[in-house]
């Protein structure tokens, strides 16, 4: 009795396994930083063939019923083991070759047959076969290609895309089938291609093949977009596709109008996980090959066959979480190739084993996809329950604050606003409604700035007359910013009279140095990008203090054998004038980050650029001057002290990577010989 017992429960095992299990979730930060996440699904069961036969190809969930498609048996099945065979339209079993592809509609199956070269409907009331597609005339556009069909969408007015083996070009598109028509669809073209990727070597290419005339062009390699590997469309007739194989992050996925333009293509989207440079390994993938997606109430799914990882998207493409990958344990695959879902669950084919994986939603995800659905549908102060629920689970999750952020906007809670905003990593909408601060201070406020600018101009009348601003202090303070002004008497101030010394011009090096310190930790949250804890001292040291004195040195180095007149103390405290401007930029913009908003930061990035420039003009007039070059000996030594700062930086550079190896060798050898004992 106890060996028919558990012969059953292995059967049973066999067929469904079903149980509660949470799996392990991550999302990114606002800056790329993966951090630990709940899980908005568990994984629930696993459903397998129940006979040896079987081979899942492809699936498709309909009013909440997962659907099938058994390329071993050629059938349809249910999730609760229904079988749905069809037929011909004289009443035959229909025998498929290589069905590969499924789509449901109200009416229609329709199946993609990869094996015969044909896209079928059959009837839901008979089961009969009602349209057949095969071998489109695609010659009047100028392709012709085998029509081998992998997967079939249709939209609400019952046009059919085709998704064809090796299409560059996008899907085949076909009318809608009527009753006047026999049953018959005509080929109406090709619907949304990618954008074709070109290098700038191959537009170059591209370019002087304008030359040759059209025979010569056609017998040579083409440029063509990247084939989708994917797609599935919406309620409202958007359609959602994936390419396994590109190099842009925002084409991985595509959202599509009916009209074939991409809606996300100019939002910057990123797509996939995200792999820093310096972690990529040679030799494995280093990015997300999206395999499948799926789009239901307004939430995308895809799946990444590289790492076998789900992503969940909102309907703006924004991260909403980060689950599976690639195993043997529950929850994890081996070949995902399809995926699926519904109001609760995610269902995912594994043709490594040819079984269905299915997620359930949890109480989190539940909360999660609920304040998501409100967000996107401008209800910020419905969804703020959920959102607040959300970020007592998971305090990492940034889109909760925005979510909160937006909420607390819409009430006329501005500073709660702003403080959930900048948690939000969303500059943008940060930006925003500090612009809605200002400008109501400033309403309650103008009338006391006026007052306070009135009040200035006559304290400085005043002073004006009564003082005759002869002092000592304020004269040095007219020679020192000179320079700024009168940069052909730089020279004059430094060889000639002798006003300024090594000391002065050390702390104009040093403040440069404490103002990029400062600029790193203190620059307004708006325009502030740096990560806080990646700051690091030396590097700050190196790309100023050291980067000046690199420059003095090679200078002086260059002038030496080139009959430079300039010593190198001249040199230093020449060139460190032409820091002044700089640190007047940083100190202004230092204090315009917190003032203006990201629509105003044009002005922040041409006071920047601007104090370059001059720098640039003070720190020419300075080496001829210095070394009393004319113009052309002037440049030659300007431009032959940069490659000479290049060379010794590429030495450098050498040095480290040379270094940082020979204590891998030894690390090596001394871990060998403690572990041998």
């Amino acid at each position: 009795m106890r060996k028919v017992l558990f012969i059953l429960f292995l059967l049973v095992l066999s067929s469904v396994y079903a149980v509660q299990i949470p799996t392990s979730s991550y999302i990114y930060t606002s800056d790329d930083e993966a951090v630990g996440s709940p899980s908005p699904y568990d994984f629930k069961k696993k459903i397998y063939p129940t006979e040896k036969e079987s081979l899942y190809t492809d699936i498709f969930i309909f009013e909440n019923h997962l659907y099938i498609l058994d390329s071993g048996l050629k059938n349809v099945r249910t999730e609760d083991g229904d079988v749905i065979s069809f037929l011909n339209s004289d009443g035959s079993p229909y025998l498929f070759s290589e069905p590969s592809g499924l789509f449901i509609s109200d009416e229609y199956y329709y199946i993609a047959d990869r094996g015969a070269g044909k896209v079928l409907a059959f009837s839901k009331k008979d089961l009969s076969l009602a349209i057949e597609i095969e071998n489109p005339d695609t010659s009047s556009l100028g392709v012709n290609i085998p029509f081998v069909p992998s997967k079939v969408i249709v939209d609400s007015a019952g046009n059919i895309y085709v998704l064809v083996d090796d299409l560059y070009y996008g899907a085949l598109l076909f009318s809608p089938v009527s009753d006047s028509s026999g049953g018959d669809v005509t080929f109406l073209g090709y619907y949304g291609a990618n954008p074709t990727e070109l290098t700038l070597a191959e537009r170059l290419d591209q370019n002087w093949k304008k030359l040759l005339n059209r025979t010569q062009r056609d017998a040579m390699e083409r440029f063509v977009p990247v084939a989708y590997s994917s797609f599935d469309i919406d309620e409202e007739d958007f359609v959602y596709t994936c390419s396994f194989n590109i190099a842009n992050e925002s084409m991985k996925i595509r959202k599509i109008n009916p009209s074939g333009k991409g809606i996300w293509d100019d939002d910057n989207l990123t797509f996939g996980d995200i792999i820093p440079a310096d972690e990529v390994v040679e030799g494995l993938e280093s990015s997300s090959r999206f395999i499948d997606v799926d789009i239901h109430n307004g939430f995308l799914c895809a799946l990444d066959a590289a790492r076998g990882r789900i992503f969940t998207y909102d309907r703006d493409g924004k991260l909403l979480s980060i689950i599976g990958g690639k195993g043997n344990q529950w929850g994890t695959f081996t070949d995902p190739q399809h995926i699926e879902s519904d109001d609760d669950h995610i269902y995912v084919l594994d043709e490594g084993d040819s079984s269905v994986t299915v997620f359930e939603k949890n109480y989190y995800g539940s909360c999660l996809f609920s304040a998501s659905a409100l967000f996107s549908d401008g209800l910020y102060t419905e969804a703020m329950p959920y959102f607040e629920e959300v970020l007592r689970i998971n305090p990492n999750l940034e889109f909760a604050h925005l979510g909160l952020g937006k909420a607390y906007q819409k009430m006329g809670e501005t500073s709660l606003a702003l403080q959930e905003l900048r948690r939000s990593g969303d500059r943008e909408q940060y930006s925003n409604v500090f612009d809605m601060i200002r400008l109501e201070w400033a309403r309650r406020n103008l009338s006391l700035i006026i007052g306070f600018i009135l009040l200035l101009l006559f304290v400085y009348q005043v002073v004006k007359r009564k003082t005759s601003f002869h002092f000592s202090f304020l004269s040095r303070i007219r020679n020192v910013f000179s320079p700024m002004l009168h940069p052909s008497d730089l020279m004059w101030e430094m060889k000639v009279k002798k006003k300024f010394s090594t000391v002065l011009a050390s702390t104009f090096v040093i403040i440069f140095f404490f103002l990029n310190v400062i600029s790193y930790f203190s620059t307004g949250y708006a325009f502030n990008k740096n990560v806080r804890d990646e700051f690091n001292i030396l590097v700050s040291l190196m790309n100023t203090i050291g980067l000046f004195f690199l420059w003095v040195t090679i200078n002086w180095a260059v002038s030496t054998i080139s009959d430079g007149k300039g010593t190198y103390k001249d040199i230093y405290c020449a060139s460190s004038y032409a820091l002044i401007p700089v640190e007047i930029a940083s100190i202004v913009n230092l204090i315009f980050s917190w003032i203006l908003t990201l629509e105003e930061g044009a002005f922040i990035y041409w006071i920047e650029a601007f104090s370059y420039l001059y720098a640039l003009i003070i720190l020419l007039l300075s080496v001829a001057t210095v070394h009393e070059y004319t113009a052309g000996k002037m440049m030659k030594n300007f431009f032959i002290t940069l490659i000479g700062m290049a060379f010794v930086l590429f030495l450098m550079f050498l040095f480290v990577i040379l270094m940082e190896n020979t204590v891998n060798i030894f690390s090596i050898i001394f871990n060998e010989i403690t572990l041998r004992r």
